[in-house]
C-alpha cells in the first residue's frame, strides 16, 4: 500500500460544545492521510488512477463546513467515513483535526483529535 498525504487544510466552520463557538465560528485545521494500492498510478502517470487531490479537498469541505458539530471526535469520524465512502481506493484514512480556538481556561495552541479508519 501506498500513502497520500494532505496537510493543514483550513475550513472555517462553526463546530463545538459552546453557544458562543456555534454562533461565532473559527478555524479548524484538517490532515488526512489516504492509503491505499497506487500502483497503477505509480506505473501509468494517468490521474484516474490516482487519488483526485481537488476531489478530496472538496469532499472534506463539504463536510466540514456543511454541518455542525458539537464535538471533534464527531467531526473527525464523519470526514473518514465520507472519504471511505467516496473514494474507492482508499483502503484506510487518518484523520487529523485541528482546533487552536478552544475554549479551555488557560493557553493552549490547540486540541487536536485523531481517527483512523479502513474498510
Amino acid at each position: 500500500m501506498q500513502r497520500v498525504t494532505m496537510r493543514n487544510m483550513v475550513f472555517y466552520a462553526h463546530h463545538g460544545a459552546h453557544p458562543q463557538e456555534q454562533e461565532l465560528g473559527q478555524r479548524f485545521y484538517v490532515d488526512v492521510e489516504l492509503w491505499g494500492d497506487y500502483s497503477a498510478a505509480m506505473r501509468t502517470d494517468d490521474l484516474h488512477e490516482a487519488v483526485n487531490y481537488v476531489e478530496v479537498y472538496s469532499e472534506i469541505k463539504r463536510v466540514v463546513e456543511g454541518r455542525n458539530f458539537k464535538l471533534l471526535e464527531a467531526l473527525g469520524g464523519a470526514v473518514a467515513d465520507a472519504l471511505l465512502a467516496r473514494f474507492a481506493s482508499v483502503r484506510r484514512t487518518r484523520v487529523v483535526v485541528r482546533k487552536p480556538g478552544a475554549l479551555v481556561p488557560g493557553p493552549i495552541d490547540h486540541v487536536e483529535f485523531e481517527a483512523t479508519k479502513e474498510r
